[in-house]
């Protein structure tokens, strides 16, 4: 009796070591991709950690790892990824057999909205695409300029 009880301990005691050698492992790991390791850059590996900018991690349907892959540009699909800067996933040709999701410019101060998003500006406050509100003047939308924010109404 006493002999099987050392064997399970001794399997324990190892189990137990397994278990916190992994745990370590595993926090070594999240502490490196927090602290100075580069993102994995285009055609690398990628798993659940954020690509280099401008990238996105393209994973084929139903798997948890993929690669990196430039995100799209304008006038390329869109259907598994964001757009690059300055552009937007929008659906063309809705409710037909050629409906995709295709990457389109953002639109200039001046063209008509309905929302703040498809705005170049982010800023669509009466059917218009415009320029966010200055220092001093007023946020209805509370919205301001870069490096500004909405105060009683009034941007500071």
């Amino acid at each position: 009796m006493v002999v099987m009880e050392r064997l399970l301990a001794g399997g324990v005691t190892a189990m137990i070591a397994a278990m916190i050698a992994a745990m370590i492992a595993a926090m070594i790991a999240a502490v490196a991709l927090g602290c100075g390791v580069d993102p994995p850059t285009e055609g690398e590996k990628c798993l659940g950690t954020p690509c280099a900018e401008g990238l996105y991690c393209k994973r084929p349907t139903g798997k948890s790892k993929g690669k990196c892959e430039r995100l799209p540009d304008v006038g390329q699909d869109c259907s598994d990824a964001e757009c690059v800067q300055g552009a937007r996933c929008e659906t063309e040709n809705p409710g037909t057999a050629e409906a995709a999701r295709v990457c389109v410019e953002l639109d200039p101060v001046g063209a008509p909205c309905m929302g703040h998003d498809p705005c170049a500006t982010e800023y669509c406050p009466a059917g218009f695409c415009a320029e966010r509100p200055l220092e001093g003047e007023p946020c209805p939308a509370d919205i301001c300029g870069e490096n500004l924010f909405c105060r009683d109404e009034v941007c500071e």
